[in-house]
């Protein structure tokens, strides 16, 4: 992945995993891995 792209659902993406990690952060943190 090009992370120099950022595409509208990148963005959303981004976005989404952010709020996620602030939501579950236990949870999350297993998820997003290296």
């Amino acid at each position: 992945m090009d992370i120099a792209i950022l595409t509208p659902e990148l963005l959303w993406w981004i976005r989404g995993r952010f709020l996620s990690a602030r939501l579950v952060p236990t949870s999350t943190s297993q998820n997003l891995g290296p």
